[in-house]
């Protein structure tokens, strides 16, 4: 299972995406713990984060005919100092 971080703070909106490279038809299904986010044709999830719950590993499960594979994204917190967010004003 492969796994990336994708660096976030609250209020940004990210756009995730799972893919499998088959010819014949696929289904999509998002989920993050035991929650179904998802469930599509076009492995596309729009995610705004809003509070701190939705940072976290989100799941893509891709099935066909043949098989069925699962992916992890994580959506990490970055960590803004107050000090260092004010030294531009």
């Amino acid at each position: 299972m492969k796994q990336e971080c994708v660096a976030s703070k609250i209020g940004d909106k990210i756009t995730l995406f799972c893919h499998a490279s088959v010819d014949e038809p696929t289904n999509y299904k998002w989920t993050k713990g035991q929650s179904i986010l998802n469930s599509s044709g076009d492995g596309v999830l729009n995610v705004t984060v809003s509070s701190l719950a939705d940072f976290g590993i989100y799941t893509c499960q891709v099935t066909t005919s043949d098989d069925v594979k699962q992916y992890n994204i994580t959506i990490c917190q970055i960590r803004v100092l107050k000090e260092a967010a004010t030294k531009g004003n």
